[in-house]
């Protein structure tokens, strides 16, 4: 097996790498490959890839600080249900 199809292979195991480069290494089957264009394409996704994890992340973050937020609201309507309405008490008779 040759390097161009193992590269092929490998690119079909991982979804990180654009159908673009996919098709690229199919067709380039039986042309030279010139190894500085494809370090540029594997480059390119990577850094895309990588944006959308930190846009996610910042994303998460976001989403757990309004989740606290939120929490404590809850927190307080329940405090002030709470004072509103005093649990009964039982009255002990002596006898």
């Amino acid at each position: 097996m040759n390097t161009l199809t193992e590269t092929t292979n490998l690119v079909h195991r991982h979804s990180v790498v654009s159908e673009k480069f996919s098709n690229f290494l199919r067709t380039s089957a039986g042309n030279s490959v010139r190894y500085e264009v494809v370090n540029a394409m594997l480059l390119n996704e990577f850094l895309k890839a990588h944006r959308r994890i930190e846009e996610q992340d910042k994303r998460i973050e976001q989403l757990t600080a309004q989740l606290k937020e939120q929490a404590l609201l809850i927190q307080k309507v329940n405090d002030k249900v709470e004072l509103k309405n005093p649990t009964p008490q039982t009255v002990l008779n002596n006898q």
